[in-house]
């Protein structure tokens, strides 16, 4: 019997020692809690302040894009002052036109790798490719 009661005591004993490190280890897990809503509340306050910077930086950018439409809108219309066919005529008369005979020469590339005049070397190198 007295072998029961000092096992009764023992486990008794560490039962209590089991509470007392969950006891621990919630004050722990409690702490930590803590920091992380602290870090949590830091992080929502950071998150408004940048939502208020961006709605002011948004406000700021539309105002400029105002103010470039408004220096960008042409006081007179762009509509040409001269009839449409007037206007493409007097397109066509600014370019100097080329005689159809006359064609424009190729130039050649620039380089001796372009070149296929038969050389001692080059000869042997076609050949090969």
């Amino acid at each position: 019997m007295l072998e029961q009661i000092n096992s009764l005591e023992n486990l008794i004993e560490r039962v209590s020692e089991a509470m007392s490190n969950l006891r621990a280890e919630r004050d722990r897990i409690g702490e930590e809690l803590e920091t992380l809503r602290g870090i949590l509340d830091e992080k929502d306050r950071e998150l408004a302040t940048l939502r208020d910077e961006r709605e002011t930086t948004e406000s700021r950018l539309a105002a400029l894009v105002e103010k470039m439409r408004a220096s960008c809108e042409p006081s007179e219309p762009l509509v040409p002052s001269e009839p449409a066919g007037e206007f493409e005529a007097a397109a066509e008369e600014e370019e100097p036109s080329l005689p159809e005979s006359e064609e424009t020469p190729k130039e050649d590339p620039v380089g001796d790798l372009f070149r296929f005049d038969r050389g001692s070397q080059q000869g042997d190198l076609t050949d090969r490719f």
